[in-house]
């Protein structure tokens, strides 16, 4: 009796997580709390040590929310 309530729960746990995958979308989240102030190449950080970008998406959104903080040019600038 105990094997067969096992082998059922099992079924019913798979079946609700293969209705849940399907349903489930994926999310992506970037956090920018590290970001002091923002480069077309990179970002310094809090820490104030430089940081490149790890993907281009990353700058173009932090362009377009952190404005104020954000210089369109590289941080070597002279």
């Amino acid at each position: 009796m105990l094997l067969k309530t096992t082998i059922l729960a099992i079924a019913a746990f798979t079946v609700l997580a293969s209705a849940n995958a399907a349903d489930a979308r994926p999310a992506i989240t970037v956090g920018f709390g590290n970001v002091g102030i923002g480069y077309r190449d990179g970002y310094m950080g809090h820490d104030h040590s430089f940081h490149r970008w790890e993907h281009r998406n990353d700058y173009v959104s932090y362009r377009s929310s952190h404005r104020g903080n954000y210089h369109n040019w590289n941080h070597d600038r002279r």
